[in-house]
C-alpha cells in the first residue's frame, strides 16, 4: 500500500465511521516529500466535534492497529473538554488525556499549524493551535538536544563497541541517526525544521569526508533494509562519532 491508499483507510476509519464527525491533518515525512513505506510512519493529528465520540474512536483506533499494526500511525487525537483543549496519543490510548503543550512536540504543533494538510473534515484545526516562536523552537530544540540526541547517540556507539568488527548494519538506524541529529542541530541553529533528506543532504555538506557514506543513506532512502546495501562497523561509528561531535560543537 503506499501512502495514498493509507490516507483513503484513514478517512473510511476515523471520518466514515464516526458519521463525519472528525478532521483530520497529516504532518511530518507524509507532507515533507520524506514518507516511504519502509520506513516511515503516518503522522496525524485528528480533532473530534464532541468528546462523547471518544470511546467510539477508541474502538476504531484498536481495529486499525490490528489490520495495520500498532507502529504505523503516530499523532494524537484532539478534543473539546468543557473549556480547554486536551489530546491523547494513538500509542498509548488508554493513558488520562493531556493538554496540547504537555502531550505534544512544540517542532510538531509547528509542522501542523503551518505545513499541515487536511484530508477530511471541516474544523479548522489549525486555528485552534498556539503559535511557535523561532527562538521558542530554537531553545526547544537546545533542550532535546542534550537531553535526547546526544545520549542516545553515545548509547549507539556503544552498542557498536561490543559488536563484531565484520558485522554487517542495516541502514534504518543509521538514516534515523544521521537525520535526527541533522535536524536538531539545524532547528537549534535557525528556528527552521527540515525533512530528513535534506537533513542528510545538509549533514553531508557540513561533512565532505563522509560525503559518499550520506550519500549511500540518501540513494536507499526509500529501499527496504533487506534490499539495501550493509553498512560495516567503521563506517557506522565513523558517521554517529561525526554526527556527536556536530551536537557537542
Amino acid at each position: 500500500m503506499n501512502l495514498d491508499d493509507y490516507t483513503h483507510e484513514l478517512k473510511n476509519f476515523f471520518y466514515n465511521r464516526l458519521d463525519g464527525k472528525s478532521t483530520a491533518v497529516l504532518y511530518g515525512s507524509a507532507v515533507c516529500g520524506d514518507w516511504t513505506r519502509e520506513r516511515s510512519d503516518i503522522d496525524v493529528a485528528i480533532f473530534l466535534d464532541s468528546s462523547s465520540c471518544i470511546e467510539s474512536f477508541e474502538a476504531i483506533l484498536t481495529e486499525w492497529q490490528k489490520r495495520f499494526g500498532k507502529d504505523l500511525l503516530d499523532g494524537f487525537l484532539l478534543f473539546k473538554d468543557q473549556t480547554d483543549y486536551l489530546t491523547k496519543r494513538f500509542y498509548n490510548f488508554s493513558n488520562d488525556p493531556k493538554s496540547l503543550m504537555e502531550n505534544v512536540l512544540p517542532p510538531d504543533i509547528w509542522q501542523i499549524k503551518n505545513r499541515g494538510k487536511y484530508i477530511f473534515g471541516s474544523s479548522r484545526v489549525k486555528d485552534f493551535l498556539p503559535d511557535q516562536k523561532i527562538n521558542d523552537l530554537k531553545e526547544w530544540a537546545r533542550a532535546n538536544k542534550a537531553s535526547y540526541w546526544i545520549p542516545t547517540i553515545r548509547e549507539q556507539l556503544k552498542a557498536l563497541e561490543v559488536e563484531s568488527s565484520s558485522v554487517k548494519c542495516d541502514l534504518t538506524a543509521a538514516i534515523w541517526i544521521t537525520s535526527g541529529a541533522a535536524r536538531i542541530k539545524t532547528l537549534e541553529d535557525t528556528g527552521v525544521l527540515s525533512s530528513k533528506r535534506d537533513a542528510i543532504k545538509w549533514f553531508s555538506k557540513n561533512n565532505l569526508n563522509l560525503s559518499d557514506t550520506a550519500q549511500v543513506l540518501l540513494d536507499n532512502y526509500d529501499s527496504a533494509d533487506s534490499f539495501a546495501p550493509k553498512m560495516n562497523k567503521e563506517q557506522v561509528a565513523l558517521l554517529y562519532e561525526s554526527c556527536l561531535k556536530l551536537l557537542l560543537d
